[in-house]
């Protein structure tokens, strides 16, 4: 057996193995004839991920992160203001913490939103007299709506329980 030999990378490169598939970097060989082994490196490449958020919310943790390619970044949560709801991340990803795998440059924005839509829908047996689509801020209230029942059906109460009819609704901040 030869003396053990340790392939060391340089500065912002690693070991991925010897030209004849060993992969470990320090090895010691039998000496039994001519041999020549070449340690193989490669250039470590680094990708930027940049977190931002739109007006409505902030950022939990490391907004800037550089990291290795393959590599997760640390977890990053998207937090709403008083009166804003976490929407989705412009990627379309929905929860409001993520980490990501590393694989170049990227920017992930997260979107929050200071209002909701409420729909007014009814089954088979009736119609909605107003405005069935509503886009509200939060303490902004509905117009007002009716159920209308159709001929031989009776109105009974809205899906939530209500019997208000007409109705109006406040928008709250879930909580």
């Amino acid at each position: 057996y030869s003396d053990s030999v340790v392939a060391v990378p340089n500065e912002g490169y690693k070991f991925i193995g010897w030209d004849d598939g060993n992969t470990e970097n320090e090895r010691s060989d039998i000496a039994d004839a001519d041999k020549t082994f070449t340690a193989r490196f490669e250039l470590i490449k680094y990708g930027t991920v940049n977190y931002k958020s739109d007006m409505g919310g902030t950022l939990e943790g490391v907004v800037v992160q550089t990291v290795e390619y393959g590599l997760y970044t640390s977890e990053v949560t998207a937090v709403p203001k008083e009166g804003y709801t976490f929407i989705s991340w412009n990627d379309g990803v929905l929860t409001p913490t993520r980490s990501d795998i590393v694989n170049g440059n990227i920017t992930y924005l997260a979107m929050f939103s200071n209002g909701v839509k409420i729909e007014y829908l009814t089954t088979d047996g009736g119609t909605i007299d107003g405005k069935s689509s509503q886009s509200l801020t939060y303490g902004q209230k509905s117009s007002e709506v009716t159920a209308v029942p159709s001929e031989g059906y009776a109105f009974v109460s809205w899906s939530d329980g209500l019997t208000d009819n007409p109705r109006r609704d406040t928008v709250k901040k879930n909580t």
